[in-house]
């Protein structure tokens, strides 16, 4: 009854989810093929799968890492948020990513903005590693990896560990495995060479003290509709609960340029 029930939840995700992403449009066939090859092969070799992201980039699929796994079925899986980055971020640009997790946002990121760079954070070693693989991966010389927290001041905070893409800051008496992450702040991390444009904070695992201090250093939080080409500040993602923050100086000049396009 457990394997039915499993396998009754897959295929509404491929249905609902699979099927019904952007990415996917007028290809059902194809796109739910690929999906269950995916788990085909993850159980027959557990090999990693290189597929491709965009802009001619390139991800490793992991069967222990679920974030590599929704690139493989869909390409784009936080939609609204990765074609903002794709979108919106220029070539001199940077790009702060606080959760990289294995690196989607931030391959994606540093391709875009080559002559500027991506300053990507994540604390928990075995995402690193994957993150770091795809960065040697892309060839990409514009990204600094950093193995601590973002937050608000400097320090030492519990992260929890296991949990793949939700590991979190621990702010509460916590029973799960956790280890202990180094805190620094952005302001410490950023010079004013590399003051981000642009700063994605993944749902699960910010420090919520980050987003008062982004917004007290000009940072608007804002969504980012691609079919309409609309920037609008507030509401929220439809295929992410992420954060994203443009600094308040480049909306008008970007939505002058989305207009225009």
């Amino acid at each position: 009854m457990t394997r039915l029930a499993g396998a009754l939840r897959w295929c509404r995700f491929v249905r609902e989810y699979v099927l019904g992403h952007p990415c996917n449009r007028g290809r059902p066939v194809r796109s739910a093929a690929r999906a269950l090859a995916w788990q085909v092969r993850k159980r027959l070799s557990g090999r990693a799968l290189v597929t491709p992201l965009a802009d001619g980039t390139s991800l490793r699929v992991s069967r222990d890492h679920t974030c590599s796994a929704l690139v493989r079925y869909v390409r784009l899986p936080e939609y609204d948020d990765l074609c903002l980055v794709r979108d919106l971020l220029g070539e001199y640009d940077w790009f702060v990513d606080v959760g990289a997790n294995v690196g989607v946002y931030t391959v994606l990121a540093a391709a875009r903005a080559r002559a500027g760079g991506v300053i990507a954070f994540e604390p928990d070693p075995l995402a690193r590693d994957e993150l770091e693989r795809n960065v040697r991966l892309n060839g990409l010389r514009n990204v600094v990896v950093r193995g601590e927290v973002a937050g608000e001041a400097a320090g030492e905070v519990w992260f929890t560990r296991d949990l793949d893409s939700r590991n979190h800051v621990v702010v509460e008496p916590f029973a799960g495995a956790r280890r202990q992450a180094r805190m620094v702040t952005l302001d410490s991390v950023c010079l004013p060479a590399t003051v981000p444009a642009i700063v994605k904070i993944d749902a699960e695992g910010y420090d919520r003290s980050l987003v008062r201090l982004l917004r007290g250093f000009g940072y608007v939080a804002c969504t980012y509709d691609p079919d309409r080409r609309s920037l609008d500040e507030g509401g929220r993602s439809r295929w992410s609960d992420n954060l994203v923050f443009v600094r308040a100086d480049r909306l008008a000049p970007v939505r002058h340029r989305l207009r225009a396009s």
